[in-house]
């Protein structure tokens, strides 16, 4: 009898502690595959196919000391005139959306975006775009605030409605924080109720996405495993976005990670120019501490980063 008790109690314990375990979202062998379509723009109606998308996670990469892994946004093959894709999937371009940076312990995810990316911070610094530890009646962050569309109904960033646990597309207990917003937005803008899911990012993946895409696919595993090739180059995740290092700075600014470089100009947030360098090292001692833009010229393309100098 005693053995049937602790076989109950393990049967009875065993979800709860099941769902107390974190999921984690950024890791390598994740692949959300995507359908977009033209939009109307009287009626938001969806007509013909116009591309197809992969999204996984890249290996790691270390910028300013930190650990992050890029969010690679793959193109794939459309394979007859109505924008059919057949597997294996066949990726043909690539390009890197952002780094996403994930603190465990903590259940937040960090991004530090490129040109690639939809920002809804308006700023080039790292900012918290998933945070998992929020519990009912939380407000949510502000950048996913905007990002969800929360302020077009309120004057505040909406909150937490409700957590609910729940086995989803990847055979994953996890937890659905609800929340208000303008979800997929188009057209006349409607309150809809959406989710953040922890271990899986919006609903339909990490990169928030608009009411022209359609979520079809997801798989684990290798790209093998998952009927995906690629007829590009593997990425250079440090290669395509210019970092500035160290951030904050006290004497020498550096630019790394950055192909082509022509120069660089320096303004205040007065939109007074500083500095102009053609050197990838900037000394930077002589600065007022206070905020900075750096512009930085390559061949055929403009980044602006911000430091902060102290």
């Amino acid at each position: 009898m005693k053995t049937a008790y602790i076989i109950i109690i393990f049967l009875i314990a065993s979800p709860l502690c099941y769902s107390q375990t974190y999921q984690p979202l950024v890791k390598e062998g994740r692949y959300w595959i995507y359908q977009f379509r033209q939009s109307e723009p009287e009626n938001c109606g969806l007509l013909w196919v116009t591309n197809w998308e992969v999204h996984y996670f890249g290996k790691d990469t270390i910028i300013s000391d930190k650990r992050y892994k890029p969010i690679i946004i793959g193109n794939l093959k459309i394979d007859n005139e109505i924008g059919k894709v057949y597997k294996p999937y066949t990726i043909i371009n690539s390009t890197i959306a952002g780094y996403f940076r994930e603190e465990i312990a903590e259940k937040k995810i960090y991004m530090l975006p490129t040109d690639n990316f939809f920002n809804p911070c308006d700023e080039e610094f790292e900012f918290l775009l998933f945070d998992y530890s929020l519990k009912r009646g939380d407000s949510i962050n502000q950048c996913v605030g905007k990002l969800i569309g929360a302020g077009y109904f309120t004057e505040s960033y909406s909150y937490i409605d409700s957590i609910v646990e729940k086995v989803y597309i990847d055979g994953k207990l996890t937890r659905f924080f609800y929340t208000f917003g303008a979800f997929r937005p188009c057209g006349l803008v409607l309150p809809r109720v959406g989710a953040l899911v922890e271990g899986f990012g919006f609903e339909d993946g990490p990169i928030y996405g608009w009411h022209n895409r359609e979520f079809i696919d997801y798989c684990e595993g290798t790209f093998e495993q998952c009927n995906i090739i690629s007829s590009t180059k593997e990425i250079n995740s440090s290669a395509h976005f210019p970092l500035l290092s160290p951030n904050p700075v006290t004497e020498y600014l550096k630019i790394i990670s950055v192909e082509n470089f022509e120069n660089v100009h320096i303004y205040n947030t007065s939109g007074k120019l500083i500095l102009v360098s053609y050197n990838e090292q900037i000394n930077v001692s002589d600065f007022i501490p206070g905020l900075y833009i750096a512009t930085i010229f390559t061949a055929g393309k403009t980044f602006n980063l911000r430091f902060v100098k102290i």
